[in-house]
């Protein structure tokens, strides 16, 4: 018995650990990518340097980000990340007014990752604050996908 608990819970963490990278990897690359986008999109002579600067605050956002989320969703209670899959879906909404930061990439991603640990601590369950949470990250996208179209 002590067995099949044991093995039960490393396939959990297994698949926490593989959704947390793949997410992360998302985050970054549609932030990378959007990125690109409003950098070379303009006859901007300093367009590499506006990407790179980009680039970075992309890498920087998804690393703290991601590290949070691992912190919450490491916690036996899930009360915490529930909090974070919340507090990144606001952050996420809010960071639409500046998009062209493209801090709501790896901020919904997040978000996102800390919803599904939430769901998987619940057997399916998915609660209050996550739907919430993904609510308002299906905002923030149709958000950033309005500003993108008519800027």
């Amino acid at each position: 018995m002590t067995s099949s608990t044991s093995s039960s819970t490393t396939a959990t963490t297994d698949s926490t650990a593989s959704r947390t990278g793949i997410l992360a990897t998302a985050g970054l690359a549609i932030g990378v990518v959007y990125a690109a986008l409003i950098s070379f999109t303009d006859d901007d002579p300093h367009r590499m340097r506006q990407f790179l600067v980009l680039l970075g605050i992309v890498v920087v956002t998804t690393v703290i980000t991601f590290a949070v989320v691992r912190a919450a969703t490491a916690r036996a209670d899930v009360a915490p990340a529930v909090r974070t899959t919340v507090v990144l879906a606001v952050l996420a909404l809010l960071s639409v007014a500046a998009f062209w930061a493209c801090l709501w990439a790896p901020l919904i991603a997040g978000s996102i990752c800390a919803a599904l640990a939430v769901r998987e601590r619940r057997h399916g369950a998915w609660g209050r604050g996550p739907a919430v949470a993904l609510v308002l990250d299906a905002v923030a996208v149709v958000l950033v996908g309005l500003a993108a179209v008519f800027g």
